[in-house]
C-alpha cells in the first residue's frame, strides 16, 4: 500500500522528484564550469551531502553524462551534445536564423545572438561573434533572465 500524503503525491513519486531536482543542480552547476570540479567542491556548491553527489554522478558517468579524470574530478560528458543537438534540430529556429544573424552581423559589426523564450528566462540558442577585444561571453544554451539582455529589452 502506498503512502500518500496531503497533497495526494506518492512518497516513492515525491522522492523520484528530489532526485531529480539533485541531478539537475549537480549538472548545473557542472556546466557553468569551464573546468573539472571533485565531489567536495560539487558539494558544497550544490548544498548536497558528498554521498548524495558521489551516487548521482556515479550513475551519470556510466551513462556518458558526466567524465571522470584520473584524480577523480568531473565535467559533463559527451551525452549532452545528443541532446543539445537533438533540441536544436527539433525547434530548427537555429537552422532558419542563421542567414539573418550572419547579414546582422555584417551590417553592425558586433556579435549577435538568437535567444529562446522559455518560462520567463532566455537561453542562448546560436551565437556568432565579431573578434572585436571588447565581445561578450556567452555560450550557446546558457540562460538568463530575459530582463538582463538586450534582447529582453528589445
Amino acid at each position: 500500500m502506498r503512502i500518500m500524503d496531503q497533497q495526494g503525491e506518492n512518497a516513492a513519486d515525491k522522492q523520484g522528484i528530489r532526485v531529480l531536482e539533485r541531478l539537475f543542480d549537480i549538472l548545473s552547476f557542472l556546466a557553468e564550469r569551464h573546468d573539472y570540479a571533485g565531489i567536495k567542491e560539487i558539494a558544497e556548491a550544490t548544498g548536497l551531502s558528498r554521498t548524495t553527489v558521489h551516487r548521482v554522478l556515479a550513475t551519470c558517468e556510466e551513462n556518458y553524462v558526466v567524465l571522470k579524470d584520473n584524480i577523480g574530478r568531473y565535467r559533463i560528458g559527451p551525452r549532452s551534445l545528443v541532446w543539445a543537438n537533438s533540441y536544436q534540430q527539433q525547434t530548427g529556429l537555429a537552422k532558419i536564423a542563421r542567414q539573418h544573424l550572419k547579414e546582422l552581423l555584417r551590417d553592425v559589426g558586433e556579435t549577435v545572438h538568437l535567444f529562446i523564450y522559455e518560462k520567463g528566462e532566455a537561453f542562448y540558442l546560436e551565437k556568432m561573434h565579431t573578434y572585436n577585444v571588447t565581445g561578450l561571453d556567452s555560450r550557446i544554451g546558457s540562460r538568463l533572465e530575459l530582463y538582463s539582455t538586450s534582447a529582453g529589452r528589445a
